[in-house]
């Protein structure tokens, strides 16, 4: 659920995925015919790592690669097979709604009885206080009770945004720009030449 400050935030950048197609990306990067097999899969990530699985097992039925080395690789395989398993236990995990209506509850209550009882703090510093202030105190009420609402529900609104750091909101987790880093440093390591320039964000805020 894309929350209002998001969808305010939103009109200044753009998520990359968001902007650009499966397809369009798929293209770089596969073969047509796995594309069509990829875009047909319940799981996506799942059916790309099974075609890798199943093309190294054609490199070892064609003695491209020792098998030491095919079952290095497979070993690599399942661990990616397992990460991406509880990256999708984290994305898709559904969370407590409980804790956000008494978190929402508690700071309206808050908010409401806060003002009750800095009059009575400040009630008794009338007969205190001199100047332009005496007799007056319990105005002040108004401001100090203003300030800590805010505070309070400024914090239930941070954690708000914070229970799913992965739909594109301004301080969620720059997902985007960390894949493109890892990218590119993979394509290094496999020395290829038309390694493309990485982009420069178009605002502060990074996917």
């Amino acid at each position: 659920m894309q929350l209002a400050p998001n969808i305010e935030y939103r009109k200044r950048y753009d998520v990359p995925e968001k902007v650009r197609t499966l397809d369009a990306e798929l293209i770089k990067y596969v073969t047509p015919e796995e594309r069509s097999r990829i875009l047909g899969a319940g799981g996506k990530a799942t059916e790309v790592l099974s075609l890798q699985g199943a093309s190294l097992r054609q490199l070892l039925d064609a003695g491209d690669i020792p098998q030491a080395s095919f079952a290095e690789l497979q070993r690599v395989l399942r661990d990616l097979h397992d990460q991406q398993a509880r990256s999708e236990r984290i994305k898709n995990y559904p969370y407590p709604r409980q804790y956000a209506v008494i978190n929402v509850i508690f700071v309206r209550i808050l908010c409401l009885l806060l003002p009750l009882g800095m009059i009575d703090l400040l009630a008794p510093m009338n007969d205190t206080v001199g100047g332009a202030m005496a007799g007056h105190m319990v105005w002040l009420a108004i401001p100090l009770s203003v300030l800590v609402s805010w505070m309070y529900a400024a914090l239930d609104q941070v954690g708000e945004s914070s229970a799913n750091p992965f739909e594109g909101g301004a301080n969620d987790i720059p997902i985007s720009q960390l894949c493109t880093s890892i990218e590119l440093d993979l394509r290094l390591l496999l020395d290829e030449r038309a390694i493309p320039v990485p982009q420069v964000p178009a605002s502060p805020i990074v996917m």
